[in-house]
């Protein structure tokens, strides 16, 4: 069995992002021993239509095995064993695949912080560590499941022991970090964890276009082959690159270009004092139109009566 990895904490390019994903090949083994006196609260999304568990811990693949503490998604529906009770929740009003916070505590379930049920508390311990992503039944690892977690927390009585959030660390590598001791969490099976990191998206992808960057390279390069109006360029890039000030930042470093590197600050429609870019980046536009848009540039010509 391949043991789970875990480091310090990484400074420098990691991130929390959204979600971590497992897609049917990978577990993560949390290193805490569940009991009648744990909760367990999770946030996920189901992404699979096979018999998966999201975690657990038991001794047999009984439903009502008196040491199990395991929540699965078979048939569609979301079903969990408690030390004895096993439930399983209506898939029309609890569906697996939405993105809902389950919240398993000694006596009671809660589905989005609504109380679903109540079961009886219990003095039994689970046999094996919890693991999540698959469940251990008594030191073998299997149902591995395809699930998207968002949050996982789990807690002794009323003591916060382990509260992991998404997380993408020094090397790119997506993983589970523990806020309460500053550990990252991997996955313990020879493939990796998936995750999503929605501040990753670049515009191309969602509106389908080849992402391109222009530089004053490339408006050099038009000039010398006589594209005095740039016109390559222009009809180069979807009509929305022209929204974002792409017609005003080809003029200036034509300008520019012509006049040695001079900044001609009485061009008509200045950029409202935001420097010039060697690099026209849509991306980075995107994410600041309250710069870039160009109605901002022409608010008094909008809002001033004349």
């Amino acid at each position: 069995m391949v043991s789970l990895v875990i480091c310090g904490w990484c400074m420098a390019m990691s991130k929390e992002i959204d979600y971590i994903s497992f897609t049917g090949q990978q577990y993560v083994f949390s290193e805490v021993t569940v009991n009648g006196n744990s909760t367990i609260e999770i946030t996920c999304a189901y992404t699979g239509t096979n018999t998966g568990a999201i975690f657990g811990s038991r001794t047999t693949e009984s439903g009502t095995d008196s040491t199990s503490f395991t929540m699965f998604v078979v048939n569609g529906a979301i079903r969990i064993d408690h030390f004895g009770t096993s439930k399983t929740l209506d898939k029309n009003k609890y569906n697996p695949n939405g993105k809902h916070t389950y919240k398993i505590t000694p006596d009671t379930v809660y589905c989005d912080g609504t109380k679903i049920y109540t079961h009886a508390v219990s003095s039994n311990s689970a046999p094996n560590k919890l693991h999540i992503g698959a469940v251990c039944t008594n030191g073998t690892i299997s149902k591995f499941s395809n699930v998207n977690i968002y949050s996982f927390k789990f807690y002794d009585g009323s003591n916060l022991i382990l509260n992991l959030i998404p997380y993408k660390d020094n090397n790119k590598k997506y993983c589970f970090k523990d806020l309460v001791n500053n550990k990252l969490y991997y996955s313990g099976a020879p493939e990796e964890l998936k995750g999503f990191d929605s501040n990753n998206i670049k515009t191309g992808d969602i509106l389908n276009f080849n992402y391109r960057k222009i530089t004053v390279d490339d408006v050099a390069e038009a000039l010398e082959h006589g594209d005095i109006n740039l016109l390559s360029l222009r009809w180069g890039v979807p009509e929305f690159y022209h929204l974002m000030g792409y017609d005003y930042w080809l003029n200036m470093t034509k300008e520019n270009i012509i006049n040695h590197g001079a900044i001609l600050n009485s061009v008509a429609g200045c950029l409202l004092n935001v420097p010039l870019s060697p690099v026209f980046d849509i991306e980075m536009r995107m994410k600041n139109p309250h710069i870039y848009e160009t109605n901002v540039w022409n608010w008094e010509q909008r809002y001033i009566k004349h």
